[in-house]
């Protein structure tokens, strides 16, 4: 699930995957639609009112992760070296240009 909110707007969006959906559907090789139509049958998409406008966030909310025999993604070291690269989240302070 993907929830955030831009400072100054009245809503939160929130995007939810489901996942066990999306294996179903990539396995199944009956399938007919496009990559397209499988994500507007797995995605629901929801906004809801803000409680304050000033406010902005973005969160990530992984449920029922299948574990796996290396564990890698349950790693929360792991996880939080990898999204300190790839998500938008602060800077490290050592990071050189993080202040631009």
């Amino acid at each position: 699930m993907f929830r955030g909110k831009a400072a100054g707007d009245t809503r939160v969006i929130e995007v939810v995957w489901n996942s066990r959906a999306l294996k179903e559907k990539i396995r199944d090789t009956s399938y007919v639609g496009s990559l397209t139509d499988i994500v507007r049958e797995i995605v629901t998409f929801t906004d809801s009112v803000a409680a304050d406008k000033s406010e902005r966030f973005f969160e990530v909310e992984m449920r029922k992760v299948a574990r796996l025999r290396n564990d890698l993604l349950m790693n929360e070291q792991l996880i939080r070296l990898y999204l300190a690269q790839v998500a938008p989240v602060s800077f490290h302070p050592d990071f050189a240009h993080g202040d631009g």
